[in-house]
């Protein structure tokens, strides 16, 4: 009976071959490891700012009393079926809380801008005297062109509540003196068709921090 002399030496290669399978599966796989996770996430900063004009108030009005704005039955001026109307010994006058009202508090800059357009056709014959005077707080417009256009600007820092916020507008206010040129106030009462008017713009937009101030614009009537 012949013996199998290769049986043992293939057991022996295999066993020598295991071992270098281990000590090289170890030298590849076996190592110091600590890790760590980081997640960043963000939401939109929040504007969330609301604009509502106030219809309620206007600078002009249907009656006035001795000059001013009626509230009752007694007046001296009183325009026919509701109308909105001015003349000779009227006179108004509004602030930024009488035009509109802002709400919200962005999470960002924000510059609000409130301009007033005036547009002024009551104009005597001539084509250039007109008998309204407007001013924005005690400085005399120019509307000798017939238009005026005043503009304020606000910055205000993130977090600020606009409902709060100290918004610059100066008093916005008009008056046609009652003793004037009689001869051309009448002229144009008998027509009454002449018109003036006030067009309001507000806006809140996002600035950044380097974003400058415009210079406010005030037409002021040269001394």
């Amino acid at each position: 009976m012949k013996t199998n002399r290769k049986k043992p030496f293939i057991l022996a290669t295999l066993a020598l071959g295991l071992v270098l399978v281990m000590g090289l599966g170890a030298n590849t796989f076996a190592k110091y490891i600590k890790s760590a996770d980081k997640t960043d996430t963000a939401r939109v900063a929040k504007f969330g700012v609301t604009i509502t004009a106030n219809t309620t108030n206007s600078i002009f009005a249907n009656a006035y009393n001795n000059g001013a704005v009626a509230a009752d039955a007694t007046n001296d001026v009183l325009g026919a079926a509701a109308a909105i109307v001015v003349a000779p010994g009227t006179g108004d006058s509004l602030v930024y809380s009488d035009i509109v009202a802002i709400t919200g508090t962005p999470e960002v800059d924000v510059m609000v801008t409130i301009s007033a357009e005036i547009t002024d056709n009551v104009v005597y014959s001539d084509g250039t005297t007109r008998p309204i005077v407007w001013k924005n707080d005690t400085t005399e417009l120019d509307t000798s062109t017939g238009t005026a256009t005043v503009t304020f600007y606000t910055k205000l820092e993130a977090g600020t509540d606009l409902s709060t916020a100290d918004i610059e507008f100066p008093e916005l206010s008009w008056a046609w003196a009652f003793e004037g040129d009689n001869e051309e106030d009448t002229i144009l009462g008998d027509a009454g068709t002449a018109q003036v008017q006030v067009e309001y713009t507000i806006t809140v937009e996002q600035v950044q921090t380097q974003t400058v101030i415009p210079a406010d614009v005030i037409p002021a009537v040269a001394p």
